[in-house]
């Protein structure tokens, strides 16, 4: 500027990874073949690698545009503890910097339904239970 003072503006930039799914994401229950709820990561800076260690067989973590998303449907049962790794730079020049997350996938058997009475017991009404959960649902069948 013309008065020879000098100014000083502070700008924020960031990189490495920054959850912008729901937090409730990174640890989840899902069923055997059904499709989890999507993680999602944006991911700043400079890449230069990223992946994905311990994730059920069926999910996958997929890097797109600054964005790592972890997506897919389960083909195994069991409890899989994950890493997701990102390794970047605030410019190409700069040492790298390794960010890694953290979570839990817990994939459960699906539920079964069994008739627990014949449909035609008392009242017309059929007892139904769900397993895993012990959750009794009650229908009534049309006379």
């Amino acid at each position: 500027n013309t008065t020879g003072c000098r100014t000083t503006q502070s700008i924020s930039i960031s990189i490495g990874l920054v959850q912008t799914s729901a937090a409730a994401t990174s640890n989840q229950n899902a069923c055997l073949n059904t499709p989890i709820t999507p993680i999602v990561y944006s991911a700043g800076g400079n890449r230069i690698s990223s992946s994905a260690t311990g994730l059920p067989p069926g999910v996958s973590a997929v890097f797109n545009a600054g964005v790592i998303t972890i997506s897919g449907s389960p083909t195994q049962l069991g409890t899989f503890n994950y890493t997701l790794t990102y390794v970047g730079s605030l410019c190409r020049n700069d040492l790298p910097v390794t960010y890694t997350k953290t979570g839990t996938i817990v994939v459960n058997p699906n539920p079964t339904v069994s008739i627990t009475a014949d449909y035609c017991a008392v009242n017309n009404r059929v007892k139904l239970t769900a397993l895993p959960a012990p959750e009794v649902i009650a229908i009534v069948v049309p006379t």
